[in-house]
Formats: C-alpha cells, structure tokens, sequence
C-alpha cells in the first residue's frame, strides 16, 4: 500500500511540476551571489567556531549552486544586479572542523531566496541553514531548496 501512495504522489508531483512550468512562457531570471560569512577575514565572527571559505572553495560552491539551479527547467541565471524582476538566491557559508584533524570540514550555509523588484524592494521567499560533508552536496540542498520554493515565487510576480 506504502508503495502504491508513493507512487501515485510521485506522478502527481510529476504532473503537476511539467503543469507549472507548461503555462509559464518565459524562463524565470534567477540571480545567484556566494559570499564567505565573515566578509573574508578567515574567522567569521569571534564568538563563532567557524572559518571563512577559501577564495576557491566559494568559486567552486558558486558554480555548483549555479549548475544545480540552471539545469531546473524554465530557468535563466542572470547577474545579481538584473536590471528587471529576478529571484534572487543569496548564499553565505563557512566551515567547521569535522573532529580534530585539518582535512576533515563540515560546511555550512545560510541560503536566502528573494524576488529582488526592478525597484530595489526585495520580498522575501525563504531561508534556511544547511549542512554538508562536502561543497557539492551542499550545493545540491540549495538547489532542491530553489525547486521546492520555486512554485510559491512564480505564482505571484510570473503567474
């Protein structure tokens, strides 16, 4: 029975996401910024056990969270300051030591999505925190968080 549920919810949600993305003509503009928790300082804030990513590592987290969200259907990725209407994902993130060695982190990221308005008001969608063993599973909870709040952004401003 378990099965057959999970089944009839997964068409569903099949149907419905090709429903959504059926009626909407033009790709939603997704701008997307990475950027280290203590503005690149190497610690974040003193009180925080957590350290700022390297240079490379937010290179690389950023293209990973733009890859994971430009391959969603009906999605543009635009710059962060689109001169038009564009939801806006705002990453911040930083690494912790993953028991007493050097090379073990655990990594950390506070990811916001906005609908940023032509008329510098953003509205904000969502936020959450979280946690990864490395940088691309990371990216692939963002990138999910995008897809499970995409609907509630497009049916206001795109609908």
């Amino acid at each position: 029975m378990r099965t057959i549920i999970a089944i009839v919810g997964n068409l569903f949600l099949s149907l419905f996401m090709v429903t959504c993305a059926a009626g909407q003509a033009k790709p939603i503009p997704v701008g997307v910024k990475v950027e280290a928790e203590g503005g690149g300082e190497s610690q974040a804030m003193w009180v925080q056990a957590a350290k700022d990513l390297t240079p490379q590592e937010l290179k690389v987290l950023e293209s990973l969270v733009v890859n994971e969200i430009k391959n969603q259907q009906g999605v543009k990725i635009v710059a962060a300051d689109y001169s038009e209407k564009y939801i806006g994902v705002v990453v911040v993130a930083a690494k912790l030591l993953n028991g007493n060695t050097r090379e073990n982190w655990y990594y950390v990221a506070s990811s916001v999505l906005t609908i940023a308005k032509n008329k510098g008001i953003d509205e904000f969608v969502t936020h959450d925190v979280f946690v990864g063993t490395d940088l691309a599973s990371l990216a692939r909870t963002i990138g999910f968080q995008f897809a499970s709040t995409r609907f509630q952004a497009t049916t206001g401003p795109w609908k």
